[in-house]
């Protein structure tokens, strides 16, 4: 019984730790994205929203830059 309670304490804490790092990595990302690109904390992770994500990330190398930087946020 005291194992799992300290277990679900641990859980609690990282959680609550994860989800701060989260919401430092979304503002950053906010803060630095290129106009037309959206930021969204979603669930567990943040994703990135906007027109033809997919042909920019391949042609910007600044939008590449952003997410390579910020993957190693911590």
């Amino acid at each position: 019984m005291m194992f799992e309670k300290l277990a679900a304490r641990a859980a609690e804490i990282a959680a609550r730790r994860a989800a701060i790092r989260r919401g430092r990595v979304a503002a950053k990302l906010k803060e630095l994205a290129p106009q037309g690109v959206q930021v969204v904390e979603e669930g567990h992770g943040i994703v990135l929203v906007g027109r033809r994500l997919g042909r920019r990330f391949a042609l910007d190398p600044h939008l590449r830059w952003l997410v390579t930087e910020t993957r190693d946020e911590r």
